[in-house]
C-alpha cells in the first residue's frame, strides 16, 4: 500500500532520514543493507555482494530504504 503523506508532517523527509541514519542504513526487518541516495549503484552493488546479498542485486529497487508505518498510523 502507499504511503499517504498527507497523514505525516510537513517535515517527514527529514525525520525518515534521522530514521534511516539510527539504522545505519539496513532493513530492520531482514538486514538488508540499503544505499544512501545518490550513492553509485556498482560500488555498493560490490558491497552489497561482499555480505552476501549478491542474488538480489538484479532488482535495485530491492535495495531503498523506506520508512513508514504499515498500517499508515503515524
Amino acid at each position: 500500500m502507499p504511503m499517504d503523506r498527507s497523514r505525516y508532517p510537513e517535515n517527514w523527509e527529514e525525520i525518515a532520514l534521522e530514521v534511516k541514519d539510527r539504522a545505519d542504513w539496513e532493513c530492520a526487518d531482514c538486514g538488508r543493507p540499503c544505499r544512501f541516495p545518490g550513492e553509485d549503484w556498482n560500488g555498493f552493488a560490490f558491497y552489497a555482494a561482499s555480505l552476501g546479498w549478491g542474488d538480489d542485486l538484479i532488482k535495485p529497487r530491492r535495495f531503498t530504504l523506506t520508512v513508514a508505518h504499515l498500517d499508515q498510523d503515524p
